[in-house]
């Protein structure tokens, strides 16, 4: 598995980097018709609206910067009942088109997970789409499914990894 790394994102000009990459991506799926986001979404106001600066990490692969992840300790949105700060969860994990292919999406979790770890979080969470790739992908990176529920018109696919809990790669 290629060797991935958190960089803590820092300077206004992230943001624009940050929408520029999710763009992207959002090109690429609607290209295969399998939409994650809207470009609204991945505008600088609506990340700037949904996220704090402080949230957003770089995927570097080596000194090349792979992608981007949101990592937070609170998600009351989607996981209202989770509200002890024990958790770490991580949204728009986004690997850039250019490197795809490559095992990256495992890589970035497992350094996720490390970081939950290195940082004392009992737990890695995320939130997805309710979509068979997006189930296989996670469940094949040690991932439980916790439930699958309505939330804001579409359904939700919650997902959880205990940080101590041997991780399993089957779909890199």
């Amino acid at each position: 598995m290629p060797s991935m790394r958190l960089v803590k994102a820092e300077g206004e000009a992230s943001w624009q980097q940050a929408s520029t990459i999710l763009f992207e991506v959002v090109k690429r799926m609607d290209a295969k018709n399998r939409s994650f986001w809207t470009a609204e979404q991945v505008s600088v106001s609506s990340l700037r609206e949904a996220y704090e600066l402080s949230q957003l990490y770089w995927l570097q692969l080596d000194d090349e910067l792979a992608g981007l992840v949101f990592l937070m300790d609170m998600d009351t949105y989607y996981w209202p009942e989770k509200t002890d700060r024990t958790s770490l969860f991580f949204h728009k994990l986004a690997i850039r088109p250019a490197y795809t292919g490559l095992g990256l999406g495992a890589a970035a979790l497992a350094e996720i997970r490390q970081f939950a770890r290195r940082n004392g979080y009992a737990h890695v969470r995320l939130d997805c789409r309710d979509r068979e790739p997006l189930h296989q992908f996670y469940a094949g990176n040690g991932f439980s499914l916790v439930d699958v529920k309505p939330l804001g018109g579409r359904k939700v696919a919650r997902y959880e990894l205990p940080v101590n809990h041997p991780q399993v790669v089957k779909n890199p």
